[in-house]
């Protein structure tokens, strides 16, 4: 197969397999690039505010630790999971991969976590959450885009691409293939 084809079971069409697979080292690499943007993205200013002469920056980590003040601890754990702790572990999965693969290591537990973990990572609801945040507050104050959102914009873009192109079924085909069955004899 070519990096661009699909490949089909001809009697119920259901896909065996995508081309659309990366390789491991590409995957580190845009693992790597989303470690390297998480500080920016989670610490710098995504919106400055200009609401009555007063500039309010607010960036992602401040915003869970406002919903923790503000009465839904539960919310906001849910928020740190699905935009700082899945993204890290998905980030740390990939990793582990790359180098337990030249170290010898155990990579099933990596994994069977791996295919469960992609379904919680969710920076791009949290960005459609700032998008509509923003239209309702425009009309009483003054938007201005912070550094953090060109990080977290670049953030959320390389975890969809990641996510797209990892395919899990063919990361176990690669550690551990399985023999073809044999037909029993009689």
């Amino acid at each position: 197969m070519k990096s661009h084809q699909s490949a089909f079971c001809p009697r119920c069409n259901a896909k065996i397999r995508d081309g659309r697979d990366w390789s491991l080292t590409r995957l580190a690499a845009m693992a790597v690039t989303m470690m390297l943007l998480m500080p920016f993205a989670w610490s710098e200013p995504l919106l400055s505010l200009h609401l009555l002469g007063v500039r309010i920056d607010a960036n992602l980590l401040q915003g869970i630790w406002q919903m923790t003040r503000q009465g839904a601890p539960l919310t906001a754990s849910m928020v740190l999971f699905c935009t700082v702790g899945a993204p890290v572990v998905l980030v740390a999965a990939i990793a582990y991969l790359w180098f337990g693969n030249i170290l010898g290591m155990n990579l099933r537990p990596v994994l069977l976590m791996l295919e469960r973990l992609k379904e919680w990572v969710m920076l791009d609801i949290y960005l459609v959450g700032i998008v509509v945040a923003s239209i309702k507050v425009q009309d009483y104050a003054w938007l201005q885009p912070g550094s953090g959102l060109f990080a977290f914009i670049a953030l959320v873009i390389l975890s969809i691409l990641t996510m797209i192109h990892l395919n899990v079924e063919q990361l176990w085909e690669r550690f551990y293939p399985q023999r073809p069955a044999t037909p029993l004899q009689h």
